[in-house]
């Protein structure tokens, strides 16, 4: 046998084919890294704004008289705060969005991307405020909503005491 120099055609195909093989495989893993990091910062971003959300509803709750709920909905309520202000909290599912207002100052939007929203409203018992109790007999409102960002949903739940 003579002593070849190079390399043959066979060893080339196998050199190849090993390498598209290891190609395949690194992209795979490296697409299921992107993905985990995409799915964990849309959670991450979910639940900053939902953190942005409860903290604006509380501390504009937490400024109301007592007994100074004005009207209220499972979309919306409206108070009166200890500086004389009206404040209006409400939920437009046509926009899938909760936005709320000063006295007659122009909406500020809370959150986006809203699946479903309600407002619910508990007596000082505990017990379910209905529509034809009086409103003064609202203690807690218990807020809940379903946040759809990049095809991943997440529900909601929080609830507020008012002053008495």
């Amino acid at each position: 046998m003579k002593n070849s120099k190079g390399i043959t055609l066979i060893e080339l195909v196998v050199t190849i084919a090993i390498t598209g093989i290891l190609t395949v495989v690194a992209a795979g893993i490296i697409n299921i890294g992107i993905d985990s990091y995409n799915l964990f910062s849309t959670h991450a971003t979910m639940a900053r704004e939902s953190q942005n959300t409860v903290k604006i509803l509380h501390d504009k709750i937490s400024m109301a008289i007592p007994n100074s709920i004005t009207s209220s909905s499972s979309s919306q309520f409206d108070f009166v705060t200890t500086s004389a202000e009206v404040i209006q909290i409400e939920y437009r599912s046509g926009d899938s969005d909760l936005r709320y207002k000063i006295n007659s100052n122009p909406w500020k939007e809370i959150l986006h991307n809203i699946t479903s929203y309600s407002f619910s409203y508990a007596k000082s018992d505990n017990s379910a405020w209905i529509v034809s109790d009086p409103v003064s007999e609202i203690n807690r409102i218990n807020v809940s909503y379903n946040l759809i960002l990049l095809g991943e949903s997440e529900n909601y739940a929080f609830n507020f005491t008012i002053r008495n």
